[in-house]
């Protein structure tokens, strides 16, 4: 479980394109009954490409509900904070995701004692990217899909 966040018109073209070959590429990999060998790695190196080509930095964000939640790590909640700030239809606009970013900006990462192993530079990494994301969407003025 997670939050995911997508900039629909961005990731919709890449999966109207993508999905079918994710999927043929799936059954490929099924159909390789010995998991050792180097056909199976490769078919599992295709469809891990394809994975990331369908959910690219660019217009998709995760975060896990789990200790390595960024969210989290900052003091904030996806329930809490960022549900009031979505429309009826669970859309995040681009006015809503400049808030947001301001948010994000004026905290600093604390990390609880389930965080700790994980480090604070993966909670930088992931405060940066989430900080991206969101300001793709304010930069192209597209609001932010969001599966909370």
């Amino acid at each position: 479980m997670g939050a995911d966040l997508y900039i629909t018109n961005e990731i919709q073209p890449l999966h109207d394109k993508l999905q079918p070959l994710f999927e043929d590429a799936l059954e490929k990999r099924g159909a390789i009954e010995d998991t050792d060998s180097n056909e199976y790695k490769l078919a599992s190196e295709r469809v891990s490409g394809l994975y990331n080509e369908l959910y690219p930095d660019t217009c998709y964000f995760r975060d896990s509900y789990n200790p390595s939640s960024v969210m989290w790590a900052l003091g904030l909640s996806w329930w809490t904070d960022v549900i009031p700030m979505l429309d009826d239809e669970g859309n995040l606009s681009s006015e809503k995701a400049k808030e947001l970013v301001s948010m994000i900006e004026d905290r600093t990462i604390n990390l609880r004692e389930d965080q700790e192993t994980i480090g604070e530079e993966y909670f930088s990494e992931r405060k940066e990217a989430l900080l991206k994301f969101l300001q793709q969407s304010v930069s192209r003025g597209e609001p932010v899909e969001c599966s909370l």
